[in-house]
């Protein structure tokens, strides 16, 4: 192992991390068993586990009626699980791909969702 670093520039890094995952979507619509969700009362295994950590926190124990903003919501299995426990969701991610998929899988599912995808990222200051 070296104590040499490598410098890449931010575009390059994130062009690069995009690209990685837009190479995933079609690998993720199978792998995470997009089509379980064609059962009305489906809900992802990640959003039934976070639901029952966070009952206690939420008015009523609910996500219902709740505007969540889902972020790196990939393919949208979660964002459509959030809205299928009755939150008015928001998913966002930078990749064109992740975002058309999930689109086209609200639309099979009827259920409403709004996918939004940053038109620039900036770096913050350390």
């Amino acid at each position: 192992m070296s104590d040499s670093s490598v410098s890449v520039d931010w575009e390059s890094a994130r062009a690069t991390n995009r690209d990685n995952w837009e190479d995933r979507v079609p690998l993720h619509e199978v792998a995470y068993r997009v089509s379980d969700l064609d059962d009305p009362h489906h809900l992802t295994e990640v959003i039934r586990t976070d639901l029952a950590a966070l009952a206690p926190f939420l008015p009523r124990g609910t996500v219902a009626d709740l505007d969540v903003c889902h972020l790196q919501c990939h393919i949208g299995t979660d964002t459509l699980s959030l809205a299928r426990a009755g939150a008015n969701v928001t998913g966002v991610d930078f990749s064109p791909g992740a975002l058309a998929s999930a689109g086209r899988l609200a639309r099979r599912l009827g259920l409403d969702a709004t996918w939004w995808r940053p038109t620039f990222w900036r770096r913050a200051p350390l």
